[in-house]
């Protein structure tokens, strides 16, 4: 009369009629151990580089045949635990190895758990899986990135290549991917802000770059002030409609000149007087400066 084993636990099938005066105090007793230890079970298991576990028929403390499973060591690269080619579960895997541990069978590929992290892991006899539901609620999960940390997402926005749709910022196709802070540069009167979740843009009072002091006649640019005598003539840009400014403080008595297109007419000498400061806009094309 032989005792066989269940296929999961590797628990004691007893045949009729066998291990007489045995029955109850040790082999009963030896199943119930066996089920007491493996749907509740606790084990730390050391490891010091790839580990196998190995299960034997009838007894209570194989290594790992528990339900929380913590691995323990401290690894200088990721290692495997073999685990026996037999249908289980392991509600929780623990590993603290300091590297990347795959759980898996000897002849499977199994799944990595990264080190600190806890999972949940099955074997169906051929291979282990991640045993965590995939569908919660309306959101389906198809792999380990689906949900992520701040710094996963940080990382993901600013390596990706946003599309250039509608409503969307996208810097160009031949240049890294960055941030809307990043892509933007700025200069003169105009300043960036970043406010973590928004960005500000700002100009200085006047938004004007200092000309300085210009003796007789020079060439005005856009957007810059200018302090001059009276006399000689002052060349405006050509306009674009861009809405420019060009702010004219002329001191003395007498008059200048401005030349370019001026309140719709292209002149050579529109007279302005002295003691005055006046600011022009570069209006559009036909008009000019106004």
């Amino acid at each position: 009369m032989t005792d066989t084993a269940t296929s999961r636990y590797g628990a004691r099938q007893q045949s009729q009629g066998s291990n007489s005066n045995t029955w109850g105090d040790d082999k009963l007793n030896e199943l119930f151990r066996l089920f007491d230890r493996g749907s509740k079970g606790y084990e730390a298991v050391a490891m010091t580089g790839n580990t196998t576990l190995s299960w034997t028929n009838y007894v209570a403390t194989n290594s790992g045949q528990v339900s929380i499973l913590k691995l323990t060591g401290s690894l200088s690269s990721a290692a495997n635990l073999v685990v026996p080619s037999v249908e289980w579960v392991w509600p929780i895997i623990w590993n603290t190895t300091g590297q990347a541990i795959t759980v898996k069978t000897s002849a499977g590929a199994g799944v990595a758990i990264p080190n600190g992290r806890k999972a949940s892991v099955f074997c169906d006899s051929v291979d282990c899986y991640f045993a965590s539901p995939n569908v919660i609620d309306s959101i389906i999960l198809t792999n380990a990135r689906d949900l992520v940390d701040k710094n996963n997402l940080d990382a993901t926005v600013a390596a990706a290549a946003i599309p250039g749709a509608t409503g969307t910022v996208k810097v160009d196709a031949g240049a890294t991917a960055a941030y809307l802070i990043d892509a933007i540069t700025a200069s003169g009167a105009i300043t960036l802000t970043d406010n973590g979740d928004s960005l500000d843009i700002s100009v200085g009072d006047g938004g004007l770059t200092n000309g300085g002091l210009q003796s007789a006649s020079f060439s005005a640019a856009a957007g810059a002030s200018y302090a001059c005598p009276v006399g000689g003539t002052i060349a405006t840009p050509t306009p674009t409609g861009s809405l420019r400014k060009i702010e004219l403080s002329i001191f003395g008595a007498g008059t200048s000149f401005l030349s370019g297109i001026i309140n719709g007419q292209t002149t050579t000498a529109f007279p302005v007087d002295g003691d005055q400061t006046f600011t022009i806009t570069d209006a559009d094309a036909t008009r000019g400066w106004v």
